[in-house]
């Protein structure tokens, strides 16, 4: 939400930097405790990690790209420029590519700085996560650094380096503070929020770039509606369906199995993990 109130203005650029630097740390606290949960089950499969993402991610993606891509060269936009725009975003390099004008998949490079963590974490993790603390103060107190944060971050001349200096320690107090629990972040439309939020950062940008809205506030509204409608059919049509048929599949593989195929330590029960 921080992300999008940048891009629609409402905040001083580049405040949406901020929010690209909660995202970072809570998407790395969570692929961690994926990564270490799956260890300590001895499920643990890269190749397996590497499709659930790609299932995650890639088909909200390349709709999005699609129709985009459609509607640039329903106005004309050569296939050259399109493609010169599209492959990037497809290819999560887009955080490699030089500034281009009309920049209408630029979101995706945070995408692309994702996906490379994808694919060099899980190697370079060596330890595993303790349990966090339960501490009532936790997520008031990461509340308030990201609003100072947030306050102070138009005054760097280099948001990408200092930023995440004061942002980090503010959103690791929010993820630590949430871990365990919390009313206000449990609220049904923060919930539904976060369901939709991928979708949203997809599709958010394309709209304002295509309205020339971006950065006009109340202008930017219409855009930013069409954006949430369209993310949340692709999140209910597209990418929910698709995962569940996903996970589905690979349950159905497991319970197929057969016990003489697995060894004496995967066919042994683990102490403390329970079958739900």
């Amino acid at each position: 939400m921080v992300v999008v109130a940048d891009h629609a203005g409402y905040l001083d650029e580049p405040a949406g930097g901020i929010g690209v630097t909660v995202f970072f740390v809570l998407s790395g606290f969570l692929i961690t405790r994926v990564i270490v949960e799956a260890c300590d089950s001895g499920s643990w499969s890269m190749p397996d990690f590497v499709a659930n993402r790609f299932v995650r991610l890639f088909p909200a993606l390349l709709l999005m790209v699609a129709v985009v891509s459609v509607i640039l060269a329903e106005r004309g936009v050569s296939t050259d420029r399109i493609a010169d725009r599209a492959v990037p975003a497809l290819a999560y390099v887009q955080n490699m590519e030089p500034p281009r004008r009309f920049p209408v998949f630029g979101q995706t490079w945070s995408l692309g700085v994702e996906e490379q963590f994808y694919l060099v974490w899980p190697f370079a993790l060596t330890w595993l996560l303790g349990p966090l603390p339960r501490r009532w103060w936790l997520v008031p107190a990461g509340a308030l650094g990201l609003v100072v944060s947030i306050k102070v971050a138009p005054s760097f001349h280099q948001i990408y380096v200092y930023g995440p200096l004061v942002a980090v320690p503010a959103a690791v107090l929010l993820v630590a503070g949430a871990a365990g629990g919390n009313r206000l972040l449990e609220l049904s439309p923060l919930q539904f929020a976060g369901r939709i939020s991928y979708a949203v950062y997809l599709w958010h940008v394309p709209m304002l770039r295509l309205s020339g809205t971006s950065y006009d506030r109340e202008a930017a509204i219409p855009a930013l509606v069409i954006a949430v409608v369209v993310a949340v059919v692709s999140t209910l049509v597209v990418e929910e369906p698709l995962r569940r048929a996903w996970r589905l599949r690979r349950s159905q593989r497991r319970h197929q199995a057969r016990p003489a195929d697995l060894t004496p330590e995967q066919a042994a029960p683990r102490a403390g993990y329970s079958h739900t």
